[in-house]
């Protein structure tokens, strides 16, 4: 195996961080997290604004300590450990999203995040790789050489490919009906090759910065897995794939050296299974098991997608453990040689579950060439299109029905019953079809367009009688199950003329997964493709309400509700009212507000509602009463002290001003100068004064004195000055 070789950084179109590409020619290598140097000292950075938008409302629906922990944690985009977040939709839709955090942080960020809330699983990021080399196959057998077989409508490669024979390829493109799309998850694949011509439809690339529609193998890797499915069979041009009626789905997560990230092969999976895969096949693999690649795995599963995967090719040093191969309910795939013996380099394990022809696998490559390979990657794909052969046949099928079907009839090899090395058998396509169109046959099909809608602590489930033509007899009932995490299973039987259903009890801002079947005298049927509910209520209301009065204006601030009601809060409605006055309504994203047009002086009730996807919240009110300084206070004057007063006295005097701003004048400020300086020494009058005595000044000594108001909103403008007053 070759070492992991790390590439430059790269940019992405699709997240903002940025990592570097790792690069390696083999499949079982150890996973390692993508680091960078942390970012330099001082660096200010909003990295929670610069999250995706479904990122950042996950993360708002998260406990604060959570949110705080990922906050503190988050560095600039490229510049740390990358940890991968798998969020789960409202409308039951599953996205992978990326977050960049400090290297020695990550691992606990991602066990916090996992899980929680909307985040249905969170690891650290990891490689995964492809394995088995191409080697070119001789210029007899290149497309120049085939013109003279295509007159013919003979594939010159035909003979050798000893895997068609062994699974009874041109029995089950006999028996195979309906056309089915398998995505390879892979290094990509070369769609204009002249023997896929036709059947590679476009796909993503979640490697280059620049997208793509997937059809760029740098590699070579995944333009062979596509060959052993879907080579166009009677071209006279290479060999045949197992089926003749298939379309690939090419999904690129490796780079030009076979090597791909965690987070981008999650992705790639709920992609395709968001895009029409009925199979997706995984030739790839690494140690540990990555949680957010398993809940993808999961969502394919549950939206009835057949998900197969390479065993690995470490059974010469000790077969450890490959994912995603080992996950729940993906078929796992041991390699065959030309003797239908386990290949020795085939990985054992005793989640294997098929066998497969691995061994000398002449296959397309990119360039209009061909090539053989070894490996489980090789051996992967045939069962991949034994599980296309099956979902096209039978379009009701579950995933599980379909892996039940394959390994019921695989030919046993080795120990009798189930083994390590070659798991239940050799895949016998033709029987597993016979098999499952048996067993099918009776029962009736998915019922159709299931739905749920959710609502405060409840989810009304409803959907549409199978069609008859997808299966066998009218349903005379259904079943409905509603799954959620930590909760009781909640199930219902219902009759035929039912098709509609309400789960209560349910807890606001959990998910649950809702499937329904149906029944008849055959028994039960395949389930409808799993939909998510997650009831929810309104927000309550905001917390700590304020307003910041000011001049004809005011700032309302709020904190966020207490509760969310189980669906993030999208934004907040404010409500200023005011007697006499017209209504001002204001909707924001933020938590406050600034209100214009007010008048000073007047009490406006303020009222802040927050929302969610089920609407507006109850209200949090709070008054507002603007205000401004008062003016200058009105006919200023100083007298000299008479027989009123005590002596070394001047009199200030003034009328109140001519407005209070909007608040109670509370006192007066008289400044007093002596002539001939500029010291200014202030006295204080009561509110409602209208002159203030000030003695112990200097007998014959002239002053003059400026007023100013007092209210709420502090200190006025000073009157004009008053004339000269003589102590005395």
């Amino acid at each position: 195996m070759s070492p992991v070789t790390p590439h430059p950084p790269r940019p992405s179109l699709r997240r903002p961080a940025a990592v570097a590409v790792l690069a390696a020619a083999a499949l079982l290598a150890p996973s390692a997290a993508v680091a960078a140097p942390s970012p330099p000292d001082g660096a200010a950075v909003d990295a929670l604004a610069a999250l995706e938008p479904e990122l950042q409302d996950a993360l708002g629906e998260l406990p604060a300590p959570v949110e705080e922990q990922v906050a503190d944690a988050l560095v600039p985009q490229g510049r740390g450990t990358a940890v991968a977040v798998a969020v789960e939709a409202p409308d039951g839709g599953l996205s992978v999203e990326r977050l960049d955090v400090a290297p020695a942080e990550a691992a606990d960020v991602a066990a916090a995040l996992d899980g929680e809330g909307p985040v249905a699983a969170a690891s650290v990021v990891g490689t995964m790789r492809a394995v088995g080399d191409v080697v070119p196959a001789p210029a007899a057998t290149s497309s120049a050489a085939t013109s003279s077989a295509a007159a013919g409508g003979t594939d010159p490669l035909r003979p050798q490919q000893w895997g068609l024979d062994a699974l009874r390829a041109e029995r089950v493109r006999a028996a195979a009906t309906g056309t089915p799309v398998v995505a390879v998850v892979d290094s990509g694949v070369d769609g204009t090759h002249e023997d896929l011509a036709g059947v590679v439809l476009p796909g993503t690339d979640l490697v280059s910065s620049r997208g793509g529609d997937g059809w760029r193998d740098l590699d070579g890797h995944g333009t062979h897995v596509a060959g052993t499915v879907a080579a166009v069979v009677g071209n006279g041009r290479g060999g045949q794939g197992v089926l003749d009626d298939v379309r690939v789905l090419p999904v690129r997560v490796l780079d030009a050296d076979g090597a791909g990230y965690t987070d981008d092969i999650a992705e790639g999976v709920v992609w395709a299974t968001d895009h029409g895969a009925d199979v997706v096949n995984m030739s790839l693999g690494g140690p540990g098991q990555d949680r957010v690649l398993s809940a993808a795995v999961a969502y394919a599963v549950g939206h009835g997608v057949v998900v197969v995967a390479a065993m690995g090719n470490e059974g010469l040093t000790g077969s450890p453990v490959s994912y995603p191969a080992a996950d729940r309910d993906v078929l796992a795939v041991t390699a065959l040689d030309k003797d239908r013996r386990r290949a020795g380099y085939s990985s054992l394990g005793s989640h294997a579950d098929l066998a497969a022809p691995g061994t000398a696998v002449v296959s397309t490559v990119p360039g209009n060439g061909y090539g053989w390979s070894s490996g489980t990657s090789m051996a992967s794909p045939h069962v991949a299109a034994a599980a296309a052969a099956l979902a096209g046949a039978v379009p009701g099928a579950s995933a599980a029905e379909i892996a039940d079907a394959l390994t019921g009839t695989s030919a046993d090899l080795g120990p009798a019953g189930r083994d390590t090395a070659y798991g239940s058998g050799l895949v016998d396509p033709v029987e597993a079809l016979a098999l499952l169109r048996a067993s099918t046959s009776v029962v009736p099909a998915a019922p159709r367009s299931a739905a749920v809608t959710s609502a405060d602590r409840r989810a009304a489930v409803s959907w549409r009688a199978p069609s008859t033509a997808g299966g066998g007899g009218r349903p005379t009932g259904y079943e409905v199950e509603v799954r959620g995490k930590g909760q009781p299973l909640q199930r219902a039987v219902l009759g035929a003329s039912v098709t509609t259903w309400t789960a209560t009890g349910l807890v606001n801002g959990l998910g649950y997964e809702v499937r329904v079947r149906a029944t008849n005298a055959g028994g039960a049927g395949p389930w409808a493709a799993t939909v998510v509910a997650r009831p929810a209520t309104t927000p309550s209301a905001p917390v700590r309400p304020a307003v910041r009065d000011g001049d004809r204006s005011g700032v309302v601030s709020w904190s966020p509700p207490s509760s969310h009601g189980g669906s993030a809060v999208t934004g907040y409605e404010v409500l200023v009212r005011g007697k006499g006055q017209p209504d001002q309504r204001f909707a924001t994203t933020s938590r406050s507000v600034t209100v214009k047009g007010l008048v000073n002086g007047l009490g406006y009730e303020v009222s802040v509602r927050a929302r969610n996807a089920r609407g507006l919240g109850p209200a949090a009110t709070v008054v507002a009463r603007p205000r401004t300084l008062p003016s200058a206070p009105r006919s200023p004057s100083a007298v000299s002290g008479s027989s009123k007063t005590s002596a070394r006295t001047v009199e200030v005097r003034w009328s109140a001003p001519g407005s209070h701003g909007g608040a109670v004048i509370t006192g007066y400020q008289v400044v007093l100068r002596q002539n001939g300086t500029t010291r200014d020494v202030t006295y204080t009058a009561a509110k409602g004064a209208t002159s203030l005595g000030i003695g112990g000044l200097r007998n014959g000594t002239g002053y003059t004195a400026v007023v100013r108001a007092v209210n709420a909103a502090g200190v006025g403008p000073a009157s004009a000055r008053t004339g000269t007053a003589t102590a005395r």
